[in-house]
């Protein structure tokens, strides 16, 4: 018996190796500048590959040739099938490690307190706001799907280079809207309105607004309704480059009275001191922040629509970084985490706040999604209030 187990072992690992090789692979490949055409072919291919290559693997050394589950000897095993299986079996125990450091890794001790608070779109609406009944009424239907449970995060951070004047500036940070006609507007009318129960300084929208763009005219009854005295700034992203109409949403943005932080880096004034706003469209669009315009001492904020962008903003400086497009991962299993999540970081800043000095990076799970997929990972929308100093660090 003992024989047997360890011959499924020796199998088991290199099983998961090559589903984490995949699953690696399929995320850094989302992080490029790749039309969906381009990477859809391969999630597709990976998704039928996998399963499989791993019942093949299972058949073709488990019942023949050195039959492992039947008590062969793994020596039995080919050659070029042992290097195979030796590689995959490295790639899972590199991936098994990565995962419990990332599993141990302690909250950002910039934190000093977080507050979140869940609405039942659905429910407060008293209607579903999904059109039609097709797929995605029927993804909605699947048990635990948290895709219409928007919730509001409250979240003070402490930074060491915050200006003493400052303590206190409010940040609505909104993300990943994705207008795809799929989930309809009441549900970006509602968060709109969770939105303006509470007072910002500064508003900004970190990219993917429009899916389709026949819903520009979205654009006016949902963002347009926001303000803020430091003012409205967004970027685009992914989608709006795939999908949308890029010269139309930021004409009917700008015309809202928001300011294209993709275009241009802004000086801004608050209390006496300067807060330099740029934002970094990269890979898709752009080409980076010019901060030419910041002192040494200004405090500077980026917005970027991923988190890809986190080794540019260390080089230059960032205080703090806002940045979306990962969507928490959409899907996050229990005691695992997220799977999937389109970045060259693989789901190491899937979503959350991460200490990378000199740059305190915030990624936004976001509003929408292309797809009505949320099990353990639900929309946000986050107010930021930024604290002078440094938080003390929690011990544990």
């Amino acid at each position: 018996m003992t024989d047997v187990l360890k011959s499924g072992g020796w199998l088991l690992l290199p099983i998961v190796g090559h589903a984490l090789f995949w699953i690696g692979l399929v995320n850094r490949v989302h992080g490029l500048r790749l039309r969906h055409r381009v990477v859809l072919p391969l999630q597709l291919f990976h998704f039928l590959w996998v399963p499989l290559a791993s019942l093949g693997w299972i058949w073709g050394l488990g019942f023949h040739g050195p039959r492992l589950l039947e008590g062969g000897n793994p020596t039995d095993i080919p050659g070029h099938w042992r290097l195979v299986g030796i590689a995959f079996s490295l790639v899972a125990v590199s991936g098994i490690v990565r995962w419990f450091l990332l599993r141990r890794r302690p909250p950002a001790s910039q934190i000093v307190s977080i507050r979140c608070t869940i609405h039942e779109i659905e429910q407060e609406l008293a209607s579903v706001p999904l059109r039609g009944r097709g797929k995605n009424w029927r993804w909605m239907s699947l048990p635990g799907n948290e895709s219409l449970a928007l919730e509001m995060i409250e979240l003070e951070l402490a930074l060491p280079r915050l200006p003493p004047a400052w303590d206190g500036l409010r940040i609505l940070h909104l993300s990943d809207l994705h207008f795809t006609g799929s989930v309809l507007r009441p549900y970006f009318d509602r968060m709109v309105d969770l939105a303006l129960e509470r007072p910002a300084d500064l508003v900004v929208f970190t990219g993917d607004l429009l899916d389709d763009e026949r819903f520009l005219d979205w654009i006016p009854p949902t963002l347009g309704r926001l303000s803020a005295p430091l003012g409205c700034h967004f970027l685009l992203g992914n989608h709006d480059w795939e999908w949308g109409d890029l010269p139309g949403s930021r004409a009917v943005l700008e015309h809202c009275g928001w300011h294209d932080a993709g275009k241009q880096t802004r000086r801004l004034e608050y209390r006496g001191h300067p807060l330099i706003l740029a934002g970094d469209e990269r890979p898709w669009l752009g080409q980076g922040p010019d901060w030419s315009r910041a002192k040494a001492d200004d405090f500077r904020l980026l917005l970027s629509h991923t988190p890809d962008n986190l080794a540019s903003a260390r080089r230059s400086g960032v205080d703090l970084m806002l940045a979306g497009h990962t969507h928490g991962g959409q899907v996050c299993l229990p005691f695992v985490g997220p799977i999937y999540s389109p970045s060259l970081f693989g789901v190491k800043y899937a979503g959350g706040t991460f200490d990378s000095p000199p740059v305190l990076l915030r990624v936004s799970r976001g509003v929408g999604g292309l797809h009505p997929w949320r099990w353990n990972c639900r929309p946000e929308i986050t107010f930021l209030t930024l604290r002078t100093g440094m938080a003390p660090r929690k011990p544990g």
